[in-house]
């Protein structure tokens, strides 16, 4: 009877290779993840923003009438704006 066993070398990763990478290399994987740390934290803190942006909210003058309202007795001190400040708002 013949069993079936491969006869080349095959590289196989074992875990006691890699523990043995990991202890000896050990510093320096430490100093190389720190080195990287404090690059990254240096390059956040120090670099400009990207952009910036400025906005204004432009509320247009409404005035609520209904069918029943007059249109006389409206004046511009109940509470609406006059029309240098309407113009002012719209060249903004």
């Amino acid at each position: 009877m013949t069993t079936n066993t491969p006869t080349g070398n095959h590289s196989r990763v074992r875990l006691g290779a890699i523990a043995d990478i990991l202890r000896h290399h050990r510093w320096k994987i430490i100093l190389i993840s720190l080195l990287g740390v404090v690059g990254a934290a240096a390059y956040y803190f120090a670099a400009p923003p990207v952009y910036a942006s400025q906005a204004k909210l432009m509320v247009r003058y409404v005035v609520d009438r209904s069918a029943v309202d007059q249109v006389q007795n409206i004046t511009p001190a109940s509470g609406g704006q006059g029309g240098d400040a309407v113009m002012q708002s719209e060249l903004e």
